[in-house]
């Protein structure tokens, strides 16, 4: 059985997206224009805000660049 958010979304709509969150050394690097893996990434549900998975892995972490 596939996972469901409240508005009836599973990972394989458009509407659930990875969101990615980056510690404030990243955010730094980043605004410099330099690419910096995130810390964590969420699958979530971009309109409830329902969290599918959540990503902490720091080799699936290199392909959110």
């Amino acid at each position: 059985m596939t996972k469901k958010c409240s508005c009836g979304y599973t990972t394989k709509d458009p509407w659930v997206v990875p969101v990615r969150r980056y510690s404030i050394i990243g955010w730094f690097i980043m605004s410099c224009g330099i690419s910096h893996p995130p810390v964590k990434v969420n699958i979530e549900c971009d309109r409830c805000g329902k969290v599918f998975e959540a990503i902490t892995d720091k080799t699936e972490l290199k392909k959110y660049l």
